[in-house]
This record gives C-alpha cells, structure tokens and sequence, in this order.
C-alpha cells in the first residue's frame, strides 16, 4: 500500500512540475516583445503591415520550445482574435483554417476557441480531447490557456497527454484520473471509472486510500494547482502480490536453510582460501575471483565488489561533475555572472591567455532536409575541437551559446603552433560547409587575471568581421576596424526610393546589385551585407504597405524572404533581391493601375450623378472602399480634391443650362444638385467671377 500511494505522490509531483513548467513558458511568450508588437498591428487592422522577421521571430520561440523533449509539447499557439490570425511552431496561418485541419476536435470546435477570450479567467486548463491532424493521425492532447484583458490575443499549450501518462505513471494494471480543483475531470485512463463526482464524494474525508467496489483508490492534491490525483488498483491484484510474494518468501527461506546445512559441511575444510582472496581483494582495492562455492564467502565477495565498483563509480561521477561545475564557472565568467562557482576556474586565468571563438552559421534548409538538428551539429564541432585541441596545455573547451563554441589556451603556446592547428581544423570544416560554416575567431594574448569578460567581447567584436564566403574564416585582430557607412551610398538612395515607388523593378534590381558590389569591393562583413539586405527589405515593405494592399496578394513576396537566410555568397544575395524586387514591382505595378481605375470609375459616377444628394462615402461605397482612401486617391492622381471636382460638373451642366434654356435660376440650382439656391448663386460666383444671371446676358450679348 506504502508503495503504490509513493508511486501516486511521484507522479502527481512530475505533472505539478510539468504543468508549472509550462505555465512559465506560456507567460515569457504571451508577454514576448513580437507578441504584443503583432497583437498591436493587428488589432489596429494593419495586418498588411505585419512584419514577417518578428512573426518569423516568434515562430522560431515557439519551435525551439516545443522541440524540448521534457516538456511533452505537441504545439503552441498564439491566437489573434482579430482578425482570427495564428502563430505556432509552423509559422502564421488563418485561424479557422489552422482548427479545422491542424487541431480538429469534436470537444473543442473552432468557435469554442473564439469565445475563451470572453471567458472570465486567465488561466485555465481543460480537460484532454481527441484532435486529428492533417496527416492522417489523432492524439490526445491537453489544451492549457493563458489570457489577459483587455489584450485581444491568447496563448494556448497542447500537452501530449499519453506521453506524458507513460513518463509519470508507470504502475502496471493501475488506472489514474486527475481532476482539476474544481472537481471536473481534465484526464483518466479508463472510461470505466466513477465519474468525478463520485471520485469527490469518495475522498470527501480527505482520506489518502479507500477501498470501493473491489478496488483499492489512492489519492494525492497537488501543491501548486490544487487538482486531485487518484489511481486504483483492483483488490484482487494486491493480495495475489502478496500472496505470491509470501510464498516466494517461504520458498526461499527453505531453500537458504538446506543450502546452510550443506555448505556448513564443507564450510571449515575450504575457508581459508576464500577469507584471503576477500582480504587481498580489500587491499588491493580492485575485484579478484574468488575460489570455493561458498554460498556466505560469494554474498561478501560480491557485496565487497559491489562496494568496490560504486566507489569507483561515485569518483567518476564526482570528476565528471567537476568538469561540469567548471563549465558552469567559466561560462559565468565569459558572460561576467555572479555566481559561488567562481573559484573553480581560477587557475586558468592565473597564467596569460588567449580565447578562440568558433562561430557558427548553421544551414538550416540543408539540415532539415537531412533531418539533422543544429543542436545535433553544434555538439559534434564541440567535441571534436575539444579532441583538437586537448593537445594544449590548460585547454579547455565548452559550447556558450546554440552557435558558438569558445577555447581557452594558454598564452604560453607558440602563435605558429595554434595557426598550424586552426588551419589543420579548417581543412576539415570546409569539407562540411554542405551543413555549416565556422568563422573562427583568435584574440590577443591576455594578461594574467585579466576577466574573461573581457576577452570574450574581443573575439565577438573579430567574429563580427567575417566575410560572406563559403568556406572556414580565420580571423584575428587585425581584421578589424571596417568602416561605417551608409547602407545605401547617398546619391543612389533617393534614386532607389523613387524607382520603388514607381514600381520599376529593373532599375532596382540594378542599383541593388551595384550596390552589392560595392560593398564586396570594400571586402564588407558578413554582418554588413545582413543589414543592408534587412533595411532594403524593410523599405521595400514599407512602400508596400504604403500603397494599402491586400495581405493574400503579399503571401508569395513574404515567403521569397525566408529566402534571406539561404545567402552565404554575393551571388545568392543577388539571386535573391532579383525575385524579391521583382515581386514587390509587379505587386505595386498592379496597384497603381487598381488605383488608376478606381479614379476614372470615381469620375465617372460623378458625371451621371451629379445632380443629386450625393457625397463623399456614397461614391467610395459604390466602389468598395472607404472614403478617406477615395480622397486621397483623387487628390494624389488628379491634384484636386473631391468636393472640387463634383463643383466643377455642377457648374459646367449649369452653364449649358443657363445658355441653352430660360429655366429660372432656382431651377436649374435645383436640377444640378444644390438645393438652396443661394449655395448655388455663390458657388457659381466663386468659379466664374459671374452670378448666374450676369453670366446668361453675357453670353445672350456675345451671341448677337
């Protein structure tokens, strides 16, 4: 019983710690900078406007989170209600799309998703469900919510919960249901069970074990979330245990007392050689054979074996975490923590020494298709540099960052000896330049009890200055001191910005690609090429949404800009912005001639509805678009706004009538569309110089 009630406790601990585990992580992505960045362009309605680097950003978060084996993660998403967006492992996608293919459930409809965020709670877990995928398979997930009001965005964690039963609960023949504090069920393994209200009314008493219906029913409340963990056993199970156990009990008892008898006959003629074996065995401090079929001699000796390899075992143990606690001591140091550790990697930096900083650009298409990890990569280089450069006295070797592995070496070793051992390196990076390419960094030699600290900003700030290649850099300090510049060289800035808004591709592309060459002439870094790209895209996105397009008609110019990080070459840079500008001209070509029809279309509707109530909106909503966008359409493509222009045709049709009829002044007032003639009057005064009537003698006299 004591058992089966400790197996019940460590598990409901693992799912306390899972569940407060997830909970953290759904808090650092709800309130992540790009979440609440998205969540404001998109309440705003500016979604074409939606910047694809921090939504890339973000799904890239949420990817490596779900990717953590113990977290039993299935997916995170984070949903925009308005206008209904999601972002998970897999990038953005409609919402409605994303619950009725990727997340479809009979208990959880995509409208239920829609109403949680009226729902009044911020924190909420529910019970498992049954969710199919578009690949064909279903899986029983538990959906846990986090919201806050008044933000119009939620973030919502899928746990893998048959994973997650199979890690925490193994107990063969045992069932277990969790109930959250409120008493409704969130998760059971049998649907034979009691229901949850009867699980309630059972543990009323707050009684740890009870026995129902043939069944033995343990129960345990988690700390933290308040929910109620119960297991069962069937009762027959428990006393054919013991029964089985009782016997195996007697069974050996009888069998240790023959066994007694029979050796205790040979025990005084064979007991010396065992007792000295066992003795030298203890001096020696390593496992010998032992001679003799002594049943009590072979429980010591193998007890004094078992003794003998645990020591060995916990001094391994104790060098390994050593080791461990020194990397922790010196990656303090590097990122200039605060820590009790501090101690343990003094002694490196005792004597003068250098830091060698392998930075790593990982291909991550290349390795997805191989199904590699970069993970997977990055400790391969690590350990075989480690191997590399063991060879060095006071080496050490340890992984800082997901892409970069530092060393530390003695000052003391020869500049010839370390180059002739990073170009040997070298050699065998470059046959793996398929997968990743290693800038390698190499400071000066520091002083003895000089910070790590700052050693470390050194080779950062040389790393920083690798070119775009494709091949192993080797980098010291002279390769430092690049110039700053500006992105765009001045004269051509405005000549780019122009030809943008003109949608002329081809002499974008051009001055783009001069530009690059330009840059690859001065021998720029890696890092310069990166940001020149980013801020030729940022305005290129910027002249886009400036023309007010329709975010489906972006997708494919969006997608073309993951493109970006498949460029380590000046040509693929090129190759790049050649489909990228060639996109956005043809995108902003479509929608100045949109523009230009909507224009015309404007005109048109004023000259056959002249006459009456009309305004700005009623036209604007005659051609599907708001009235602020129609003014300033007109304005921008005519230079004359649109109270203006509907005056103008007015006044003409008045000037036809007023020479061709002898209809009254009121009345052709009337029949034009003003319907106070004294609006009329001075209207027609402020455009001719004349009053309506002054105008018609005028023109009666010229025409005698």
């Amino acid at each position: 019983m004591s058992y089966n009630r400790l197996l019940l406790s460590n598990a409901a601990e693992a799912y306390e710690n899972q569940l407060s585990t997830v909970k953290s992580l759904l808090f650092n992505i709800y309130f992540d900078q790009n979440t609440t960045t998205l969540s404001v362009k998109l309440s705003l309605n500016m979604m074409d406007r939606l910047d694809y680097l921090k939504a890339s950003q973000l799904s890239s978060k949420i990817e490596t989170s779900v990717e953590n084996p113990s977290l039993y993660l299935d997916n995170i998403l984070v949903y925009y209600i308005s206008p209904s967006y999601v972002i998970s492992k897999g990038g953005g996608s409609e919402a409605a799309s994303l619950f009725e293919r990727e997340f479809s459930s009979h208990s959880y409809p995509p409208v239920f998703w829609k109403q949680q965020l009226d729902e009044p709670y911020e924190y909420h877990v529910f019970e498992n469900g049954a969710f199919s995928f578009s690949s064909g398979y279903t899986r029983e997930l538990i959906p846990i919510v986090l919201k806050m009001t008044p933000r119009n965005y939620m973030a919502i964690a899928f746990l893998d919960a048959g994973r997650m039963n199979q890690s925490f609960h193994q107990v063969p023949g045992s069932e277990l249901t969790i109930l959250d504090k409120d008493g409704e069920l969130l998760y059971s393994t049998s649907s034979e069970w009691p229901d949850a209200n009867l699980l309630q009314t059972l543990f009323a008493d707050e009684e740890d074990t009870i026995v129902h219906q043939n069944h033995y029913y343990f129960m345990q409340r988690g700390t933290d979330t308040g929910f109620t963990y119960v297991s069962s056993l069937p009762v027959s199970s428990i006393r054919s245990q013991m029964s089985s156990l009782n016997l195996t009990s007697a069974l050996l008892l009888i069998l240790s007392v023959c066994c007694g008898i029979l050796v205790s006959i040979y025990y005084t003629r064979r007991m010396d050689a065992p007792v000295k074996e066992i003795v030298s065995s203890l001096i020696s401090n390593k496992p010998a054979s032992l001679s003799g079929n002594i049943a009590e001699f072979k429980l010591i000796h193998h007890q004094i074996t078992h003794l003998i390899q645990e020591k060995n075992d916990i001094l391994s143990d104790l060098v390994r975490k050593k080791a461990l606690l020194s990397n922790y001591s010196y990656l303090h140091k590097v990122k200039r923590i605060k820590s009790d550790l501090s101690e343990l990697s003094e002694t490196f930096t005792e004597q003068p020494y250098r830091l060698i900083l392998f930075q790593l650009n990982f291909k991550k298409t290349v390795l997805k298709q191989h199904k590699m990890s970069t993970e997977q990569v990055a400790y391969a280089l690590k350990e075989y540099i480690e191997l590399a450069m063991g060879g060095f006295t006071l080496s050490h070797t340890l992984q800082i960052e997901n892409d970069q592995i530092l060393t530390m070496a003695s000052g003391d070793v020869p500049m010839s000896k370390l180059e002739e051992k990073l170009h040997k390196l070298k050699k065998v990076f470059d046959q793996d330049t398929l997968y990743c390419l290693v800038s390698i960094a190499l400071s000066r030699v520091y002083p003895a009890h000089t910070a790590l600290g700052d050693a470390y900003d050194e080779v950062l700030d040389i790393a920083k200055t690798a070119k775009l290649v494709e091949e192993t850099q080797l980098l010291t300090l002279a390769d430092t001191g690049e110039a700053e510049y500006h992105p765009f060289l001045a004269e051509k800035d405005q000549e780019f910005y122009m030809n943008l808004q003109a949608g002329n591709a081809s002499m974008c592309i051009e001055l783009v690609h001069r530009m690059l060459d330009y840059m690859a002439l001065k021998e720029s870094s890696a890092l310069r090429f990166r940001q020149f790209a980013e801020q030729t895209i940022e305005t290129t996105l910027q002249v886009i949404a400036a023309h007010r397009m329709e975010i489906e008609d972006q997708t494919e110019l969006y997608n073309s800009i993951g493109l970006l990080d498949d460029c380590y070459t000046t040509s693929q840079l090129k190759q790049f912005f050649t489909r990228f500008l060639s996109i956005s001209g043809s995108l902003i070509q479509s929608k100045k001639e949109e523009q230009n029809d909507t224009t015309d279309g404007a005109m048109s509707y004023l000259e056959e509805h002249y006459a009456e109530d009309i305004s700005l909106d009623i036209v604007a909503s005659h051609l599907g678009i708001t009235g602020a966008y129609l003014s300033a359409l007109m304005k921008e493509k005519t230079g004359v706004n649109f109270s203006d222009h509907l005056n103008n045709i007015r006044i003409r049709k008045a000037k036809e009538l007023l020479d061709s009829t002898d209809l009254s002044i009121q009345e052709i007032g009337q029949r034009i569309g003003y319907r106070n003639v004294t609006s009329f009057i001075r209207m027609f005064k402020k455009l001719t110089a004349l009053t309506p009537g002054d105008y018609r003698k005028k023109s009666r006299l010229q025409k005698m």
